[in-house]
């Protein structure tokens, strides 16, 4: 099966333009997949069985505010995308470690500066890359993404030395496995390549991505 922009560490990559005209016109196969991952097609049920939340799990999340996704006038739940699927693991994963809810409002729905980094971080997380949210819950929430060179550096977390909020440093890889293997989409099929990169199919027509490596006379900073 083709590969998807680059395997583990091999460079640096381009980001992705935000504007989606640019998008469309430069890297089309990025931008199809982009509209999958946030095309709400999923159903409560489907949150129950991909992340294992029962429906009243997801109603307390809604009344602790932890989900942004409400019924409709039929009250029902609105669909959930994947993009809002892995955002509810993200939130599942830290609950899971004992972090109180008023922290995971302020992290993952007052400062809704994650689903941005996601964006930023996607051609990086499709090579393979490993990458990680780590926040304070307070200052900061971020996704990082080492880079080749970095096998030997120490993550620096930018966060004022005073602060006795808590640091948590999520891994991404593990909870993209999951959804992988478990969200069994007809149309839609994410299979991981044997370097951890991953391939997606749409109606079992393989989706073509740009290649986004830079060539070694545009690596940003080189001379």
């Amino acid at each position: 099966m083709e590969h998807n922009a680059e395997g583990p560490n091999n460079g640096q990559l381009r980001a992705l333009p935000e504007n989606q005209k640019l998008l469309q016109q430069g890297y089309p196969g990025w931008a199809v997949l982009i509209a999958k991952l946030n095309d709400p097609t999923l159903r409560a049920k489907d949150v129950q069985r991909i992340l294992g939340l029962t429906y009243r799990q997801i109603h307390h999340w809604s009344s602790r505010k932890l989900l942004w996704y409400e019924r409709d006038s039929r009250g029902e739940w609105r669909r959930f995308s994947i993009a809002d699927i892995f955002g509810l693991a993200l939130i599942k994963s830290v609950a899971d470690l004992g972090i109180p809810f008023d922290r995971l409002q302020k992290s993952f729905i007052i400062q809704m500066a994650v689903p941005s980094h996601l964006r930023n971080a996607l051609p990086h997380l499709v090579a393979g890359r490993e990458g990680c949210l780590f926040t304070d819950f307070e200052n900061f929430c971020d996704i990082l993404i080492p880079g080749s060179d970095s096998t030997n550096k120490s993550v620096e977390v930018p966060i004022d030395s005073k602060s006795e909020e808590p640091i948590i440093i999520l891994k991404l890889k593990p909870i993209l496995d999951m959804l992988a293997k478990k969200l069994d989409l007809t149309e839609f099929k994410v299979c991981i390549n044997k370097d951890r990169s991953y391939s997606f199919q749409i109606n079992s027509v393989p989706l073509k991505l740009e290649d986004l490596r830079y060539t070694k006379q545009e690596v940003p900073g080189a001379r």
